[in-house]
């Protein structure tokens, strides 16, 4: 049997493990920010969405109406700053611990469970996948047959000729801007492509009544508003949706995946 295939599975599939593990794990909770004054304080959920929006029932004394969107904002920034604080904790322990254990030694059962895995996103194949990849192409065979290689360098071609194209329709994702507004529409609030909060504006004259409970639950039903907006056309969505995401679906079912090689005796006219 042809060892340097196997052999090159295996150092492949560590590898993949030890680079992708920091990045799977990701914060273990919410995490919350506040603005400059401590009057507002915002909050974002494990995978990164605004879960809580506070504002103190005395914020006029020392913010201005104009200037209570942009405190948003800021607390907004602080609770993504804290999110990245704490997966960049998590990336740095994990790549401690790969250090200490050298890549040959990361395995499925070395590597820590991820405590998140973002819906949607492709995932890097595991140790199970890469074992059942390789099981797939060999199938009681010594040796790959020239023609499965083949295919496989067709579905690299059609990966690559695809990033381009991925990459601008998600670059222009997160430049846009999707808005939405609360029941009342005293509160406007825009997210780009991702779902990432880019503005929020008031209705100055409603600040002057409103209170500090309602003017809260307001902006959070406005962010939820834009960001149903910008549903579908997020990165995850547009990932999934090309040859990427198309290529890490069928890699959940190794057997499938080599299964659907485009061969060329599959290709075969039926001459009759």
């Amino acid at each position: 049997m042809d060892q340097a295939m196997p052999q090159a599975l295996d150092a492949l599939r560590a590898e993949t493990e030890a680079a992708a593990a920091p990045f799977l794990r990701g914060p273990a909770g919410p995490a919350t920010g506040r603005d400059s004054t401590g009057r507002v304080e915002a909050t974002l959920s494990r995978e990164g969405r605004v879960q809580a929006v506070r504002i103190h029932v005395a914020w006029a004394e020392d913010l201005e109406p104009v200037a209570l969107g942009a405190a948003v904002m800021e607390a907004l920034q602080g609770a993504a700053n804290e999110r990245a604080r704490a997966w960049g904790d998590a990336a740095v322990g994990q790549e401690a611990a790969v250090d200490a254990l050298g890549v040959q030694a990361v395995s499925a059962h070395a590597a820590p469970a991820p405590t998140e895995q973002p819906s949607g996103v492709p995932r890097p194949p595991d140790a199970a996948t890469f074992d059942r990849i390789r099981q797939a192409l060999l199938a009681g065979r010594d040796s790959v047959p020239p023609e499965m290689l083949q295919a496989m360098v067709r579905q690299l071609r059609e990966l690559n000729d695809s990033i381009d194209g991925v990459r601008q329709q998600v670059t222009a994702s997160v430049t846009a801007g999707f808005v939405g507004h609360s029941p009342d529409r005293h509160v406007e609030a825009t997210v780009n492509g991702a779902g990432d909060p880019t503005s929020i504006r008031y209705d100055e004259r409603w600040l002057a009544g409103a209170h500090a409970s309602n003017i809260a639950h307001q902006t959070l039903e406005a962010l939820r508003a834009a960001g149903r907006a910008a549903a579908g056309h997020d990165p995850t969505s547009i990932i999934a949706s090309s040859a990427i995401g198309r290529v890490s679906a069928l890699l959940e079912d190794p057997e499938r995946f080599v299964a659907n090689l485009d061969l060329p005796s599959a290709r075969t006219p039926d001459v009759r």
